[in-house]
């Protein structure tokens, strides 16, 4: 064994910071403040600009963490019926259907937030895959959004987007402003660069000249998206000093879990309504045509 290798060897052994993911921490994302490292969290923040070793996880992270893993099908869920077991019944079908996103949505969701070990200044750290969960999130929503409005082959709109998160999401959590701020500040800059930037510029006529910066955070608390202000001055990982005027906060284990239960709401609304059947079954003729 190297002189190196063994003086890690020897770190690791004498380290307690793997073995207590109980012992909670905060980590800010990049945008407006210092990271500040802790041992492990659950409620951890994306942290911009380090390059971390790969983590070493002991036997009791490993059994500690294996309890979540359960299978999430049985045999029989995956004998699966013809055209969803719901021939000819289009409500049933499009109950179905959906269920079944929101099913896949959920299981994405908790893989992405159930979290991985990283060194961070030689202690390691709960991190999660923060930018995957939040473009999921945005895709069902806007998905939802589509059926809604009977269009899923090609971009809904913010305006729809807004009347889906009005009818069907906790309000004002879900206000059209901050909708718009998800998806303009957010969304489309994940899907392009993915990541979102660091001081977004908000150019919408009501609100020109904001200036936002930005933490994501995996924990469940409300409100799912926060504005705060007053704001500052970015000077660790700009070029040069960049002032902003709000933060925004992502809360994803709230924001999934709002996402999943709006379409409870949408699946009640499609059972009675004859509008809403013919614009999901459009729907289906644009994802699999005849």
């Amino acid at each position: 064994m190297s002189g190196r290798t063994g003086a890690y060897v020897a770190f690791l052994a004498g380290t307690r910071t793997l073995t207590q993911p109980s012992l909670a921490g905060k980590y800010p994302a990049h945008g407006f403040s210092r990271p500040r490292v802790g041992r492990p969290s659950i409620a951890t923040a994306y942290s911009f600009g380090q390059e971390p070793r790969p983590a070493k996880l002991s036997q009791a992270d490993i059994a500690l963490r294996t309890h979540e893993d359960a299978p999430m099908t049985t045999p029989e869920d995956k004998r699966r019926k013809t055209h969803r077991g719901a021939h000819d019944n289009l409500p049933q079908f499009a109950s179905n259907f959906v269920r079944g996103r929101l099913a896949g949505f959920e299981k994405d969701m908790r893989i992405c937030l159930k979290g991985t070990y990283k060194i961070s200044n030689n202690r390691s750290v709960l991190t999660h895959a923060y930018f995957p969960a939040l473009m999921s999130c945005c895709g069902t929503l806007e998905y939802l959004a589509g059926l809604h409005i009977g269009r899923v082959n090609r971009s809904v709109g913010v305006p729809n987007l807004i009347k889906y998160a009005t009818k069907y999401l906790p309000q004002p959590a879900y206000s059209p402003d901050i909708v718009r701020v998800l998806f303009d500040a957010f969304r489309d800059p994940i899907a392009h660069h993915g990541i979102a930037s660091g001081v977004w510029v908000d150019q919408h006529p009501e609100t020109k000249g904001r200036r936002f910066v930005w933490k994501v955070l995996a924990d469940a608390r409300r409100p799912p998206l926060g504005v705060v202000a007053p704001g500052g001055v970015l000077k660790i990982d700009p070029p040069w000093d960049c002032p902003y005027t709000h933060r925004v906060h992502i809360r994803l284990g709230r924001l999934w879990r709002d996402i999943r239960d709006s379409g409870d709401g949408y699946i009640a609304d499609l059972a009675s309504s004859k509008d809403l059947q013919a614009k999901f079954r459009r729907c289906m003729e644009q994802l699999y045509p005849r």
